[in-house]
């Protein structure tokens, strides 16, 4: 299996409702997780939907400026779904002063 260079990703139909882990790519599609240890299998979307990115930072600005979430909201979100990928990929936790 390739590595996947932006696996972090916003997806979402009308606007990015949602970050997610991109843990496999197709053709024009991407699987993606919406938490760790999740019960049913990684989504299917199509990559029209998908915005992808390099680090957690990265997707977090990007879907706090095309949302209605504030980015402690977006940033509290990511580490209750994925708090193993962001501890493995360095990050800190994240709180405004």
């Amino acid at each position: 299996m390739n590595k996947i260079e932006k696996k972090w990703c916003a997806y979402g139909c009308m606007t990015p409702f949602d970050l997610g882990l991109v843990i496999e790519e197709g053709h024009g599609s991407c699987y993606i997780l919406y938490s760790e240890g999740q019960y049913y299998p990684a989504e299917c979307w199509d990559n029209h939907y998908v915005k992808r990115f390099e680090t957690i930072d990265e997707a977090v600005v990007w879907t706090v400026e095309h949302s209605d979430n504030y980015e402690e909201q977006v940033w509290e979100s990511a580490w209750e779904k994925f708090p193993k990928e962001l501890k493995k990929d360095g990050v800190k936790i994240k709180k405004n002063n």
